[in-house]
């Protein structure tokens, strides 16, 4: 029995100490992560080869805060207030541990900023209506809304094809008859030019 109670009091220390080990890991990196992300930003680069990168970013250079130097090409960029975003750092990370710092876009070798938000036009398909569009019953009502609108909107409901064609035909009986009519007074032009 003795044994048991030792390698119990043995297992409780052990966990203990990596309890108390594990806490203190813990609060360095909390600690860390909070001194590393103050006064910085994040930066996400569009690479000439299709590549997304990222770097932690001090701002100022020069003891302006509008600006700052890339690690990646040593070049300078600038940072404005409207084209930045929050983003949680470092990625990865348990969201208890991450801090919010400001995030930037830059195209490489680009100095300006990149803002999604204001720099695109509005779409013509949003991701809604592409959703809907790729589901085959709401495709069918929409073409039965759209037909019914368009057959509401007509002035005589849905055989104004008639109507076409009649006025087609009437066109074309006027067209004959001018047409006749030239022939007729050529016709008599000729008579009267024969005495006949």
């Amino acid at each position: 029995m003795e044994f048991l109670l030792t390698l119990a009091k043995s297992i409780g220390v052990m966990f203990a100490l990596s309890g108390l080990g594990m806490g203190f890991v813990l609060m360095i990196l909390v600690i860390w992560v909070k001194k590393a992300a103050r006064g910085k930003a994040y930066a996400f680069f569009f690479e000439q080869n299709r590549q997304l990168s990222n770097e932690l970013i001090s701002v100022g250079v020069d003891g302006n805060p509008e600006r700052f130097i890339s690690k990646g090409d040593e070049g300078e960029y600038l940072i404005s207030a409207e084209d930045t975003f929050w983003y949680s750092w470092p990625p990865g990370f348990p969201d208890w541990v991450k801090q919010p710092v400001p995030c930037v876009i830059y195209r490489r070798n680009v100095p300006d900023p990149i803002n999604p938000i204001t720099e695109q036009s509005t779409p013509l398909v949003t991701a809604l209506s592409l959703k809907y569009m790729q589901d085959e019953n709401m495709l069918r009502s929409m073409w039965r809304d759209a037909s019914e609108s368009i057959d509401a909107t007509k002035p005589l409901g849905k055989n104004n094809w008639l109507l076409y064609m009649g006025i087609a035909s009437l066109i074309a009986i006027l067209i004959l008859a001018y047409i006749n009519w030239t022939n007729l007074v050529a016709l008599n032009e000729i008579r009267n030019g024969l005495g006949i």
